[in-house]
């Protein structure tokens, strides 16, 4: 091979070498091509996608829940905010039932938004079951590409990612964890409101953790809450006043025990 062979191989690798290193770099700058997503990321303790949640004003004495809703961006940071579209539905009446910040907004620099969803203890709760369905929607800034987590044709059902709903209530659905029946006997919420408001050292929240009440608070509980229901009997049997809340809604008198 001669001296022009040999500068005109050279020069080849050379181009080779370059048009390789620019599609190298290329392929390591190349920005986000794709129109960014929003979708709801509320998490189970497994990990797994929820898209609902329930809510009761049973164990607290609060007359408002707050419920934080995180609305995720699928793609980059962008350098300055963008609203995201939603709708609010459901029979629930804002205002009444709940309130809501102002449209949720990804600020500069965010990945995600927590959208606080607050609830208001009312007295229709009592007998009703109220929701707030919240359902994101594609503008300017974002796609809803993400759908749902999950597959549709599987035991368990997709679960959607643009879908949340909200249910709250101040009724029972299940007893109390922590709900002794050895000494509380069978569960109604007669039972349960009378002893919030007689043994106002336990606040409402313990009786639904398995065990945060001792057995000897329960034995104390059943003996007292017994004596002063019979108590009370007794006054209403004399035609003197009488504390009703020991007594169910059809007037018989609550018992403590099997």
């Amino acid at each position: 091979m001669n001296a022009t062979h040999i500068a005109h191989a050279l020069r080849l690798l050379a181009a080779v070498a370059t048009l390789a290193l620019a599609a190298c770099s290329e392929s390591e700058i190349a920005p986000y091509a794709g129109a960014d997503g929003i979708y709801f990321n509320n998490r189970l303790a497994n990990g797994q996608l929820a898209d609902s949640t329930a809510q009761t004003f049973i164990y607290t004495d609060a007359t408002t829940i707050d419920v934080p809703v995180t609305i995720q961006v699928m793609g980059r940071a962008a350098d300055y905010d963008r609203p995201v579209a939603l709708t609010v539905g459901g029979d629930a009446t804002e205002g009444v039932d709940y309130t809501l910040p102002v449209a949720p907004i990804v600020r500069a620099g965010d990945y995600s938004v927590s959208y606080i969803v607050r609830l208001i203890k009312t007295p229709a709760l009592s007998s009703a079951t109220k929701h707030v369905v919240l359902t994101l929607a594609p503008n300017d800034w974002f796609t809803t590409r993400f759908t749902h987590e999950g597959d549709s044709t599987a035991a368990s059902p997709a679960v959607s990612a643009l879908r949340y709903a909200v249910s709250f209530s101040n009724q029972f659905t299940v007893a109390p964890a922590g709900w002794n029946t050895d000494f509380a006997g069978p569960f109604t919420a007669r039972k349960f409101e009378f002893l919030v408001g007689y043994f106002t050292d336990i606040v409402r929240a313990d009786y639904n953790v398995s065990g945060k009440i001792t057995l000897a608070m329960w034995t104390y509980m059943q003996q007292t809450a017994n004596d002063y229901i019979a108590q009370q009997v007794q006054y209403r049997a004399m035609g003197m006043a009488y504390d009703e809340t020991a007594f169910d809604e059809n007037g018989n008198s609550l018992y403590f025990g099997n």
